[in-house]
């Protein structure tokens, strides 16, 4: 699979759009929690679907942070797959340990 550097840009940015979008519908799925208006938990699939794709862009840190954060939430909202998102919270940790470790 040839992919044009041309390519990598626009499917990067299309990723961080989608980004973007969940992050936006996360939102909102909290703020309607919160507000009391629906008696719902967090929407474990959304966070597992910004998760993934927050681990594409592992170069950037604070992507890369974030969804540790949201693995995190995951630990708790999810306990059928607590340990695999426990897994998935340790890879990421490794991996910026790593790039830091490579960086010095």
């Amino acid at each position: 699979l040839v992919i044009i550097k041309g390519e990598v840009s626009i499917v990067s940015a299309l990723l961080r759009e989608y980004v973007r979008k969940i992050r936006e519908m996360k939102q909102f799925w909290d703020e309607q929690q919160s507000s009391g208006n629906e008696s719902h938990g967090p929407c474990v699939s959304m966070m597992s679907a910004l998760v993934d794709l927050l681990e594409i862009f592992t170069n950037d840190e604070v992507f890369m942070n974030e969804a540790m954060i949201l693995l995190d939430d995951l630990v708790e909202e999810d306990p059928v797959r607590r340990k695999y998102w426990k897994k998935r919270k340790r890879a990421i940790r490794d991996l910026l340990r790593k790039k830091n470790e490579s960086q010095k």
